[in-house]
């Protein structure tokens, strides 16, 4: 597969680079329910702290944490990385 690049397209992520945002894109669910997963694990966050920050039950935080959940919604994902201190931007 060959990936073709615009100008503009370069600009902005160079522009992305310079302020220090980075871009993550993931493949299916599974790949980003993974990666949502070792957010929580990394940040070392008390479960019960970081479901309160993102509004949701602390068992829902451990269940994706330890790849019980493997497919959570987007409504319970997204909570959760701003919780984190992400700031989410989805595009097709």
């Amino acid at each position: 597969m060959q990936v073709v690049q615009f100008e503009s397209a370069k600009r902005f992520k160079r522009a992305q680079e310079k302020a220090g945002i980075q871009e993550y894109s993931f493949r299916d669910a599974y790949e980003l329910c993974a990666f949502v997963a070792s957010e929580i694990q990394a940040s070392r966050m008390n479960y019960s702290k970081l479901a309160e920050k993102a509004g949701i039950w602390p068992q829902t935080v451990s269940n994706i944490a330890n790849g019980i959940t493997r497919s959570p919604r987007v409504s319970t994902v997204l909570p959760i990385l701003k919780a984190l201190g992400f700031e989410v931007f989805v595009r097709g």
